[in-house]
């Protein structure tokens, strides 16, 4: 497309970054928008993340995604930062408004809009979260006002409970274990819907799996893997041998993206277009 000084310019960055979904998913709903705007990655090394941001001032970039490493970094580097970076503790989405920063995280609701497309409720659900990171964090957050409880399964003792002591402080309830075979089998056997976000079973480490027994997953469990790539993922495909129902990590990534695209347009994002471009990025690059 031409492109003139009008341009509006969103962009994505990481290190590496050339992985990214990102581009295709957004490039695609500029298209169908018929939006004046470009989408791009930058990758950006450790310790520059302050002066991207500067960067993203004088240039009068609109919008950023930002991935790993750089969440915890841009969020220190922000103007205002929203109740959902905050409590995620990284920013995932920055908002340039006439060079004031904006960041937020839309992990969490975008999370939330996955479970829904996919027919999903957790109103009064028990939930076990696997994993304590950034994507733990959102997510818990995010469940806490909705679920009936919410439990915490994580190897690092603090972090676990200091993410349930979170979700106490938003109002639900919640409990800590361990992440072990034994730990899932009893939190499993109280709890109706699993969610990984832990990075196991990611490509190219696709044979990795959380500790869970096949045995201990039913036809009553809905299971979730917020890995977008592979969108099967080990612990899926499990779960599905047992007549569980599953939900891809692809459907998370793409809402997050959306919701971040109509923060900086105040356009609904085509979500339908944006899944079909990342599955066509995925398919191209297992042909490669």
């Amino acid at each position: 497309m031409l492109t003139s000084a009008s341009t509006q310019v969103f962009a994505v960055i990481g290190h590496p970054v050339g992985h990214s979904l990102s581009p295709a998913m957004h490039s695609a709903a500029i298209d169908a928008l018929g939006l004046d705007a470009v989408y791009v990655a930058f990758d950006i090394e450790p310790g520059r993340i302050p002066a991207a941001m500067d960067g993203m001032r004088a240039m009068g970039i609109r919008g950023m995604n930002v991935t790993i490493p750089h969440k915890a970094a841009v969020m220190e580097c922000m103007d205002v930062v929203e109740e959902t970076a905050r409590l995620a503790r990284g920013v995932n989405t920055v908002t340039n408004d006439q060079g004031h920063l904006v960041g937020s995280s839309t992990d969490g609701p975008g999370f939330m809009r996955s479970l829904s497309e996919a027919g999903v409720d957790v109103a009064a659900q028990s939930v076990v979260i696997a994993g304590s990171g950034g994507g733990a964090r959102a997510i818990a957050a995010a469940l806490a006002a909705e679920a009936q409880q919410v439990t915490i399964a994580a190897r690092n003792a603090d972090a676990r409970t200091e993410l349930a002591s979170m979700v106490h402080e938003l109002g639900g309830r919640a409990a800590a274990t361990d992440l072990t075979r034994t730990s899932l089998s009893e939190a499993l056997a109280r709890s109706s819907i699993l969610i990984n976000t832990t990075p196991l079973g990611m490509w190219p480490n696709v044979a990795d799996c959380i500790p869970v027994r096949e045995n201990d997953l039913t036809p009553n469990h809905v299971v979730v893997d917020i890995v977008p790539n592979p969108t099967n993922t080990l612990l899926l495909r499990r779960a599905d041998s047992q007549g569980a129902k599953t939900v891809d990590g692809l459907g998370m990534l793409v809402h997050q993206g959306a919701i971040s695209l109509e923060t900086w347009t105040g356009q609904p994002a085509p979500v339908d277009g944006m899944r079909a471009a990342a599955e066509a990025m995925l398919a191209a690059r297992r042909g490669g």
